[in-house]
């Protein structure tokens, strides 16, 4: 399943991400697409490991595509790329 991450992804965003999320059927693979995304905040992260916690437990993965240099900075010093694919 596919999802487009909204900009800015922050708080905000939770009301529409969260059950896009849950509503990714197990054991197929999760991609968020950051193609618009510009800015995230801290919530957003929480909401990216909220995420990751939701697919591992029906066994799935989440990969992150189409991340501009600045978001993978940022994904980077929160050490995401350790727990993420990110592309």
């Amino acid at each position: 399943m596919k999802i487009k991450i909204p900009n800015p992804f922050n708080f905000q965003s939770r009301k529409t991400f969260i059950p896009q999320v849950k509503a990714n059927p197990p054991g197929e693979e999760l991609i968020l697409d950051f193609e618009n995304v510009s800015s995230l905040d801290s919530a957003a992260l929480g909401m990216l490991l909220m995420a990751r916690e939701q697919t591992k437990s029906t066994s799935s993965k989440v990969s992150f595509i189409n991340c501009n240099d600045s978001i993978k900075q940022i994904l980077e010093v929160a050490q995401f790329h350790m727990l993420f694919k990110i592309s």
